[in-house]
């Protein structure tokens, strides 16, 4: 009998890991749901994301795009 957690049980493909993105990588994908042209959904598929991971990065302060005051207030 095999067990689950014999190395070859899962054969070649590796597990996947969870990833660690910088702030700076997090700003940057954060700014590219700004442009006028492009959807959140394109950018998180662009990087391999789930939508929500962006929204929350979205939702922080420190990661959120800038807004300019004259285009809120415009």
């Amino acid at each position: 009998m095999v067990s689950a957690l014999d190395s070859d049980h899962y054969g070649a493909m590796a597990r996947p890991t969870k990833r660690v993105w910088t702030d700076e990588e997090k700003r940057s994908i954060c700014f590219q749901t700004t442009a006028q042209s492009v959807l959140a959904a394109q950018v998180t598929r662009r990087f391999a994301l789930n939508a929500n991971v962006v929204f929350n990065w979205l939702r922080d302060p420190c990661y959120a795009p800038r807004r300019n005051r004259r285009q809120v207030l415009a």
